[in-house]
């Protein structure tokens, strides 16, 4: 009800009458009532039984008064009487009628009421389609009647159905909105259990720094709030993620304290939720044999107290684990079968997928392997199933990086299979299991790019999606004001999580746009290529395609060419990662900033790393690619590559087996690819396009500080005066700190980066726009190289765009990353000149090539699964067929150089493809004395199209 206004009243009796039989009845009815909620809140089975006894009493006498509206209610606490005792139907009964009387007597608030019960009872019988559609209602009830406590009760069970449902985004999405009810409520106690289900959530799907972070600011909250009942439980998960995240030590911290509490406060249930994921930790430290102690001792808690099954069935799936550990099959599979039979009955997918991909383990451990192949894959269409319903494209992504063990699991089966049977298909069907592996959100993203999917969506979430996304950008560029300026660690703590609620709600919101666009509904989603299909859409005569998946015990390459396919086993991703660390720092020394350190140490630490670059790459090569050394001459390369091996370009890795050391660019052609699918996906929606008439667009050489002395000169032509240096309190809000912030962010040494002019630009964009007749380019230099032109309609004229300038970095947001154009206008004052990947998505170039002649443009964040996300993917999205890109920080004359070559073999007379204009630009640099170092001419890579 709602609360009168404070005032002054005056209660006046107009009718005074005796009291009728049916008012004390109804008076009884009431009071017996009121004992039972109070014998009930008792939560003992002798006080529910007693609680019952009463309510069933005050039913009857509803009965003989006739009050419908009081039945109702007294129906829907004996519903949650049996709800509280396990009886599940019964309770679903009792507020079914509860639901109907409400609705006769026109009580909205006792429907609502019902509604929510109804729900919740059919989440604990597993009817998740109904629980979901009922408390649907429920929600849009309490709002009815601006409920806000009942909204976020039915949005909380909501939210719990979902995550029984697999279907983690929505899951989160109904936590997040009863997260904002609890908290305009200030009721601790409401916030601390919404915090909790939000945290498995994103546990469940992998984000486990998420989950981690969610459950700190829970324990916190519980411990402020004197809540004590859930402090154990919470350690407990803390734990658990804290396990998942690698950090051994701390789980086991945090679960020593939970099973102490546990045991101190005689929560039985708790302990033994404690002991089982200290056995799950035990078991990641590679010790079975501890685990299977702790393991046993929680069943033996389980079954003292009666546990629900599903905690039972929890334990005897990681019994099963650390038996197939100790190679001890029978019994795994013994307790692996008790725990599916649970699962099952519970219409559990994600538990039903997991224990049948331990199942397919146990088996193949046992020499089954055939069987073994059958139950990965029965747990990968599962796992396909759930990631389909995980809303927005991070959130797959994140989820798809979260089940890689299920794919390598079985690319391993169909390898040993392959081995005994080379005669039959299994290479083909490993190899398209690594395809349905990698970069799917990708390949999902460039379907949706030829689409307008906002066409016909509800304007007012455009109008929310375009808010978010002014907020995130703002917030960007507060956290690079600060990290310019002395300030609070707090401030700092405060605006990083503003940007992390904000991109959630970003990636929330747009897939919001996806599920209510008509046109998305109707797109036909592409599908990772078998490989019949990639010889026919990808590879030709003159290609070899090399794919690399690199796994916990052993790691794959496949060579396929447009009549053959072979398969090879390589070293453990530990081993190829650690030889292509070693590549990279012998490559990217001259970057390497080490404080303290003299002129001379400097240059002895790079003339070191020159020295010891060959006999690092010939270590790479003997392993990725002396295996196929046979099939390489005469081929243009396509290299789907993983983990570390991303960041190194094959290009300047030595030929295997060749007496000198001569790069691989000297004779092929080299194009990385996320995914051997997502070249076909390309040329699909290349192939529907019209030509373009103009050739290029160059944006160059961009103007970072009001000191710059263009600045001057322009001021100076309009008679202004500019003081020499900016007045310390003059900050804008978009900083060349950004910058610097950025590179922190992605694993700098924190030394500050000057946003500096980068002279060798303007050279560059002279150079290559001489190349071209004035009516068939654009060059866009000085102050016209800003955001604008950047995003103008009139770039989709133009075959290739260019931009030479600074590029950014940021490896936790890589919506945050991307190119910075001119801050400053003629006039010296500050404009916004930073495009970022969010902002790139949306953008629409019909270009053949993006030219990005910036540092670390082809770097992002790493999502085991879809690869580096960064802004390299933005481009592809906005309509690139071919994006050049950076793997390291890039010298700056030396990238004018190489830029100057390539464009003249692109442009110039012979205007050959892309791939080979880069290929003859590496190679003449690799023999010009100069810049023979591979860090002058092997930093750019050609992502895309390789013809």
């Amino acid at each position: 009800r709602k609360t009168d206004p404070p005032a002054s009243y005056q209660l006046k009796v107009d009718v005074t009458q005796p009291a009728s039989e049916r008012d004390r009845t109804v008076n009884t009815s009431e009071r017996l009532l009121s004992e039972a909620i109070s014998l009930e809140s008792r939560a003992t089975t002798d006080s529910r039984a007693e609680a019952l006894a009463k309510y069933q009493e005050a039913l009857l006498l509803t009965d003989r008064a006739g009050d419908l509206q009081l039945k109702a209610i007294v129906l829907n606490r004996i519903g949650r009487n049996f709800f509280s005792s396990g009886q599940y139907q019964k309770a679903l009964d009792h507020h079914q009628q509860a639901l109907q009387l409400a609705r006769t007597a026109s009580d909205h608030q006792t429907e609502a009421t019902a509604l929510t019960y109804i729900g919740d009872s059919y989440r604990l019988t597993t009817e998740n389609e109904k629980a979901a559609d009922t408390l649907i209602k429920a929600v849009q009830g309490w709002q009815s009647l601006q409920d806000r406590r009942g909204e976020w009760r039915a949005l909380n069970i909501l939210g719990r159905v979902y995550f029984q449902m697999g279907d983690q985004y929505r899951s989160i999405s109904c936590f997040d909105q009863a997260l904002q009810l609890s908290r305009t409520l200030s009721d601790k106690s409401q916030e601390t259990e919404t915090l909790g289900g939000m945290g498995l959530s994103y546990y469940t799907v992998g984000e486990n720094e998420k989950a981690a972070e969610i459950w700190k600011q829970e324990l916190a909250l519980i411990r402020s709030g004197n809540l004590t009942s859930r402090e154990s439980s919470v350690l407990g998960m803390l734990g658990a993620a804290h396990n998942a995240l690698g950090n051994k030590e701390e789980a086991l911290d945090y679960l020593g304290q939970a099973i102490k509490l546990a045991r101190d406060r005689g929560d039985r249930a708790d302990e033994a939720s404690g002991l089982q994921t200290m056995g799950r930790v035990y078991r990641t430290l590679g010790e079975p044999k501890k685990s299977i102690e702790y393991l046993d001792q929680s069943l033996v808690v389980l079954k003292e107290v009666n546990n629900p099954p599903t905690n039972v069935a929890r334990a005897h799936y990681n019994l099963g684990k650390a038996y197939i550990d100790l190679g001890e099959y029978e019994k795994a599979i013994n307790y692996l079968n008790e725990a599916l039979l649970v699962w099952q009955s519970r219409h559990d997918p994600i538990n039903i997928a997991s224990t049948i991909r331990e199942l397919a383990r146990a088996e193949r451990g046992r020499g089954n392997l055939e069987t073994a192949l059958v139950q990965s894959e029965s747990a990968l269409n599962l796992i396909e199933w759930l990631r389909s319903s995980s809303g927005g494209s991070e959130a797959r992504a994140t989820y798809l990086s979260s089940v890689q063990d299920y794919f390598e699991l079985k690319i391993d089966v169909l390898t040993r299979l392959h081995k005994l049977y080379p005669s039959k298909d299994y290479a083909a069907e490993a190899l398209h299991t690594s395809e349905r592996a990698r970069a799917r959100s990708l390949l999902e993203a460039l379907a949706e790019a030829g689409v307008d999917i906002r066409r016909g969506v509800d304007p007012e979430l455009l109008k929310r999606q375009q808010k978010i996304a002014e907020e995130l950008s703002a917030k960007a560029s507060e956290q690079a004001r600060l990290a310019g300026v002395k300030t609070t660690p707090a401030s700092v703590d405060q605006v990083n999580t503003e940007i992390k609620e904000l991109s959630a709600q970003h990636e929330r919101v747009e897939a919001e746009i996806r599920a209510g666009s008509p046109l998305y509904a109707q797109l036909k989603q592409p599908h990772p290529l078998s490989l019949a299909e990639i010889r026919q859409q990808v590879v030709d005569d003159q290609t070899l395609l090399l794919e690399y998946h690199l796994g916990l015990e052993r790691s794959y390459l496949w060579a396929v060419t447009s009549k053959s396919i072979e398969s090879y086993e390589l070293p453990k991703r530990e081993v190829i990662e650690a030889a292509a660390r070693g590549v990279y720092e012998t490559l990217t020394a001259r970057n390497r900033r080490v404080k303290f350190e003299t002129v001379q140490e400097r240059r002895d630490r790079i003339a070191k790393a020159d020295v010891n670059y060959p006999d690092a790459a010939r270590a790479l090569s003997r392993i990725v690619l002396e295996p196929v050394a046979a099939q390489l001459p005469n081929k243009r390369l396509l290299i789907v590559s993983d983990g570390a091996l991303q960041y190194i370009p094959f290009a300047a890795l030595p030929k295997p087996g060749s007496s000198s050391f001569e790069p691989l660019t000297v004779t092929n052609e080299v194009v990385s690819l996320p995914s051997a699918s997502t070249l076909a996906v390309l040329r699909s929606e290349v192939a529907q396009r019209h030509s373009v008439s103009k050739t290029i667009a160059v944006i160059a050489d961009p103007v970072f500080d009001e000191n710059d002395q263009r600045v001057k000169d322009s001021v100076a032509r309009s008679g202004r005066f500019v003081p020499e240096k900016v007045v310390a309190t003059r900050r804008a809000s978009f900083s060349k700190s950004e910058i610097q912030r950025s590179a922190g962010e992605s694993g700098w040494d924190g030394e500050a980066v000057s946003m500096v002019r980068l002279p060798f630009t303007r050279r560059e964009a002279n150079a290559v726009a001489a190349l071209v007749p004035a009516a068939s380019r654009k060059l866009d230099l000085d102050f016209a190289a800003n955001l604008s032109n950047a995003t103008g309609s009139d770039l989709s004229q133009y075959r290739i765009v260019h931009f030479a300038t600074h590029g950014f970095l940021n490896s936790r947001h890589p919506e945050l990353s991307g190119l910075v154009l001119s801050l400053v206008d003629e006039n010296g004052h500050e404009r916004n000149g930073f495009l970022r990947a969010h902002e790139i998505y949306d953008l629409k170039f019909a270009a053949e090539l993006v030219v990005l002649s910036g540092c670390r443009t082809g770097l992002g964040k790493e999502i085991r699964g879809e690869g580096l996300i960064g802004i390299t993917r933005a481009f592809m999205h906005a309509g690139s067929e071919r994006v050049m890109v950076s793997l390291w920080d890039v010298h700056d004359e030396a990238t004018a150089e190489l830029m100057t070559r390539f464009y003249t073999r692109l442009l110039g007379p012979q205007k050959v493809s892309p791939a080979a204009a880069l290929r003859a630009a590496q190679v003449s640099m690799a023999r010009d004395k100069r810049w023979s170092s591979p860090y002058y001419w092997a930093g750019f890579t050609l992502q895309g199209e390789p013809r």
